[in-house]
């Protein structure tokens, strides 16, 4: 007993669900949203290339002693990848005695490192607040305008001349 395929039909389900409205309208807010902020935001991840730089450079040229052995400290890419822990919380991962150079390069990097993130979130979060400020708005004017549309009033199909006869809307009087 063969069945017939239906992976064919499982592939046009699935782009269905894939042209959901909803999904495409996040995508759009989220998109306006990153395009209105783009010049802070640009600037941000720049701060963030240049403490990353700033950062690895320091740990390379100022390494704990004895990590010559260590391949964490051979190469500024190494470095790198331990700036870019150290920025994102995960620590550094060195089991050695630290001095006290390479504690104040961790020190400054933890520092500036939730400014880092602070501001890029508090953005991206307050134009979130802007974008449903002005949606809110927009579906208020719309609100209004209906209201206020002739037609849409509450005097319904009939309505009473001034003799005191309903009438239909229809009629020509």
């Amino acid at each position: 007993f063969e069945l017939p395929r239906t992976s064919i039909m499982r592939v046009l389900r699935l782009w269905r669900l894939l042209r959901t409205e909803k999904y495409a309208r996040a995508v759009a807010i989220t998109h306006r949203i990153l395009w209105f902020n783009r010049e802070i935001l640009t600037a941000a991840f720049l701060n963030c290339f240049v403490l990353v730089l700033i950062t690895s450079t320091l740990l390379y040229y100022l390494p704990p002693a004895g990590a010559e052995s260590n391949a964490a400290f051979e190469s500024l890419p190494s470095t790198m990848y331990l700036s870019i822990l150290m920025l994102t919380g995960q620590g550094l991962e060195y089991d050695g005695e630290m001095p006290w150079w390479t504690k104040v390069v961790i020190i400054a990097t933890a520092i500036f490192s939730v400014a880092m993130f602070a501001i890029p979130a508090s953005m991206i979060t307050w134009g979130f607040e802007a974008e449903a400020a002005r949606l809110a708005k927009k579906a208020a004017i719309r609100r209004r305008a209906q209201k206020l549309k002739p037609g849409t009033a509450t005097s319904g199909l009939w309505s009473h001349s001034s003799s005191g006869i309903g009438s239909s809307s229809g009629d020509p009087r």
